[in-house]
């Protein structure tokens, strides 16, 4: 009987691309995304309305995620606006106060800016954590 080789842990470096279209119906583009390959982590939002405020929501929606996963998720000290589930890994918790803080945002602007009202996006967020 032989004992396994041990299994080497490998790096994984990440490269990506995208490209966004306004398609057939409307006549802006709503979407808007990040791409993150250092953070590990990659948005890509949707407007919804058929407006200029679908164009607002998605833009908000994807610099506030961007800022919570670069700029609050390491940080050792900082106090989450949001508590977290105990039932979830810290990775899931991040994903989801981050999409958390950009509604919040998003209805914030709603609120204060009557061009915005009904505003809304799409959202889809992957996280590589590592860990997992």
């Amino acid at each position: 009987m032989t004992t396994p080789a041990p299994i080497k842990s490998c790096s994984l470096q990440f490269t990506s691309v995208a490209t966004s279209d306004v398609g057939r119906v409307r006549d802006a583009n709503e979407d808007a995304f990040l791409l993150n390959d250092a953070e590990e982590f990659w948005v890509v939002a949707d407007g919804m309305g058929g407006h200029a405020s679908g164009q607002i929501a998605s833009r908000l929606a994807v610099e506030h995620i961007g800022d919570f996963m670069t700029r609050w998720r390491r940080e050792p000290k900082a106090l989450w606006p949001f508590d977290s589930d105990p039932t979830r890994t810290e990775a899931e918790s991040c994903v989801m106060t981050a999409i958390q803080v950009a509604n919040l945002r998003i209805y914030n602007r709603a609120q204060v800016d009557e061009n915005c009202s009904g505003m809304g996006t799409t959202i889809v967020l992957l996280h590589y954590d590592p860990k997992v």
